[in-house]
């Protein structure tokens, strides 16, 4: 993660590389959040395959039920 390469990708979403998607979704505290952020476009749901994503999914999923939020 310390190469500009990791970061900043040439003709992808708005230049953005797979580590600057990832952080975002660590920033993530609903599930639905994260599903609605990859179904944007094929660059971002390519992310699913990252070894990163498992985790932060889990991470997600282990947040206090007070905050998810459940469709009618």
């Amino acid at each position: 993660m310390d190469h500009i390469s990791e970061y900043n990708v040439e003709g992808g979403l708005l230049s953005l590389g797979e580590f600057i998607f990832l952080e975002l979704l660590s920033e993530m505290e609903l599930p639905q959040d994260v599903l609605q952020f990859l179904a944007l476009n094929k660059k971002t749901y390519k992310l699913i395959l990252h070894p990163r994503y498992a985790r932060i999914i889990q991470s997600i999923i282990q947040i206090s039920p007070g905050f998810i939020i459940k469709e009618a």
